[in-house]
């Protein structure tokens, strides 16, 4: 039945975007199974978006983490009782969760090749590798191994009280 109506009243709640793309799925649907209801529509393209968010959340973790650390979190991930239940049943929450993670996602990796291309437009030399967000993180990340326990809690301790004053 096609008794959903995008109107007004319940615009704030869903994106036009997302309610163009539910709504072509409905029409598909609807198609193929006359009787579908839109509802039912709804919930299981939430729980398609969520996978999305998943795929995302790989993607962007692997950008940073070995392979298995990345499919081992992404799993967490996805088994956690809250995000699970509201895949189903959250029209507004888990599109935007998977749009907001998707263009961090993109976001880095246009960063990162567009730095790269930089570099090589430069002309970078062999002895001087190109350095990328990934190769940059892992500096600082052997850089932050490699520090003594003292100055990590201190850094610690100013990162938190710079986020502490800054709420």
């Amino acid at each position: 039945s096609d008794d959903f109506i995008y109107e007004g009243k319940n615009a704030k709640y869903y994106g036009p975007f997302y309610w163009l793309l539910v709504h072509l799925l409905y029409k598909f649907a609807d198609s193929i199974f006359p009787k579908v209801n839109l509802i039912h529509v709804w919930k299981f393209s939430s729980f398609l978006v969520f996978q999305i968010a998943a795929i995302t959340f790989y993607k962007l973790s692997r950008f940073f983490i070995a392979r298995v650390p990345a499919l081992i979190i992404s799993l967490l991930f996805i088994t956690q009782p809250l995000l699970w239940g509201h895949a189903f049943i959250n029209q507004k929450d888990i599109p935007l969760m998977t749009f907001f993670l998707m263009s961090i996602t993109l976001g880095i990796y246009k960063i990162d090749t567009y730095n790269r291309s930089l570099q090589e437009e430069e002309g970078v030399q062999q002895h001087n590798p190109k350095k990328g967000i990934r190769e940059r993180w892992y500096a600082w990340r052997s850089e932050w191994n490699s520090a003594t326990r003292q100055l990590k809690i201190i850094l610690s301790f100013l990162l938190l009280l710079f986020t502490s004053l800054s709420t």
